[in-house]
């Protein structure tokens, strides 16, 4: 079983993408109310929950999920509730994940020391002891973390490979099935140098893909940092890059 836990002021889409796809997959899945069976979201959408923490088995529970928002994020932090969640989870071997804000939860806890983590801009400090990556999803061990809201698909789309034992890992990971992305590389060695511009009118397309590629080059240690309005450096030779592609096979 699966469980979502809700706390007033809960992000509702960060909490409830994860409820649909989960269950589109074929999984059980229940909400529980942290703070009763009616909770309301940040944004004013109330939401009865499945169940009340009492009436949930905990050893029945293999996957955790915390949804962010504020004030839901600090309210399932001061819940003494989370705690039982977390330690019944780890302890059997199961999953947690937090997206947005909620990482903060893990942070706190002393849970991501030393592992990669992704949160909302602005909470990185609350990540105690993690490498924070930026990324919009990042799975490390029985850990998943999540950006925002703007990627609930994508965090609820790697929650369902966690389970298959399949997970990308991280968002990095996921780039190396990318065929646009594989291509853009290519043209970065090719040219030696590399703007948004110029993987617009490559690859065709817009202006926010060319610059998330961007990232994950700079991110994969591909090509240099932005330099104002100049196009980015190639760091590696053409031959570093097949070998890096051979590793992600």
């Amino acid at each position: 079983m699966i469980i979502v836990l809700l706390a007033e002021g809960f992000e509702e889409i960060e909490a409830l993408t994860p409820v649909d796809i989960l269950r589109r997959e074929g999984y059980e899945v229940k909400t529980v109310g942290v703070t009763g069976r009616t909770v309301v979201g940040s944004h004013g959408i109330p939401v009865v929950c499945d169940a009340l923490p009492e009436e949930i088995e905990l050893d029945a529970v293999e996957m955790a999920v915390f949804p962010g928002g504020m004030p839901g994020s600090l309210n399932l932090d001061s819940s003494e509730y989370t705690d039982k969640v977390i330690t019944s989870v780890l302890s059997r071997g199961g999953h947690i994940a937090a997206i947005c804000a909620a990482p903060l939860i893990f942070g706190r806890r002393g849970l991501l020391n030393g592992k990669r983590a992704t949160c909302f801009p602005g909470f990185e400090e609350e990540l105690i002891g993690a490498t924070v990556t930026g990324e919009s999803f990042v799975t490390d061990g029985n850990i998943t973390t999540g950006k925002g809201m703007t990627v609930s698909l994508e965090f609820a789309r790697e929650l369902v490979l966690v389970l298959k034992n399949e997970p990308q890992s991280t968002e990095l990971d996921a780039m190396f099935s990318d065929e646009k992305f594989t291509e853009g590389v290519s043209i970065a060695i090719n040219e030696g140098k590399i703007s948004s511009s110029l993987l617009q009118r490559k690859l065709y397309i817009g202006y926010g893909k060319a610059v998330n590629y961007l990232d994950a080059m700079e991110a994969l240690g591909i090509i240099g940092a932005a330099q104002g309005g100049s196009p980015r450096s190639v760091l590696i030779t053409s031959s570093q890059w097949e070998k890096m592609l051979q590793n992600h096979k």
